[in-house]
C-alpha cells in the first residue's frame, strides 16, 4: 500500500466533500458518487465530457487486515486497520484528483 497519507485521520466523508468541491471549482457541472463493497465511484460532468473514475477499496478479508506477526487480529482490530487503509485510499484519492483538469 502507499505510504501517502498512512496516517490519516480525515474521515472519508471530508475527502469525498472535498473532492466534490474541487469538481465544482473548476468547472464540474454534476457529480455523482457511489460505491460497493470492493469500489467507489465518482462521475462527474465538465464541459461536456462525462468522466467516471473507479476506486478500489480495501477487501475488509485480506490478510494485510486480519493477520498480523502474532496470528489472527481481533475482529475490532482488523476493522481499525481497514478502515486505515479506507481512509487512506479515499486521501490519496482525493489529492490526486487536485493535479487534474477537466476534460474540455
Amino acid at each position: 500500500m502507499p505510504k501517502y497519507a498512512a496516517d490519516t485521520s480525515v474521515p472519508v466523508e471530508n475527502s469525498r466533500a472535498e473532492l466534490e468541491r474541487i469538481l465544482t471549482r473548476y468547472g464540474a457541472t454534476s457529480f455523482a458518487f457511489g460505491w460497493d463493497a470492493t469500489k467507489a465511484v465518482v462521475e462527474f460532468t465538465g464541459s461536456e465530457s462525462r468522466v467516471r473514475f473507479v476506486l478500489p477499496l480495501p477487501d475488509r478479508d485480506d490478510e494485510e487486515f486480519t493477520m498480523h506477526s502474532r496470528g489472527r487480529r481481533t475482529p475490532e482490530a482488523a476493522h481499525k486497520v481497514w478502515e486505515q487503509a479506507y481512509r487512506q485510499r479515499w486521501r490519496t484519492y482525493e489529492t490526486d484528483s487536485r493535479t487534474h483538469q477537466l476534460p474540455t
